[in-house]
């Protein structure tokens, strides 16, 4: 589904964070970025995109991505 996303869509997914909670996240798509950050030192792809139920920009490490990744 990755490869059909534009910048700007909104999309919806499951992901367990780095504590390891399950949660729905509903974010603004923005892009896909190879990197690490301080929750995930070892390099990955992270999608990159304004959480809409936190209100901030965030990255979500695609590993961690349960299930679809859905348009809304």
């Amino acid at each position: 589904m990755l490869e059909a996303i534009r910048s700007g869509d909104k999309i919806t997914f499951l992901y367990k964070n780095h504590r390891d909670i399950v949660a729905r996240r509903n974010i603004g798509f923005d892009c896909i970025k190879y990197g690490s950050n301080n929750w995930y030192p070892e390099p990955q792809l992270f999608i990159h995109g304004l959480d809409f139920d936190k209100e901030a920009v965030r990255s979500f490490a695609v590993s961690n991505i349960i299930g679809e990744i859905k348009l809304i």
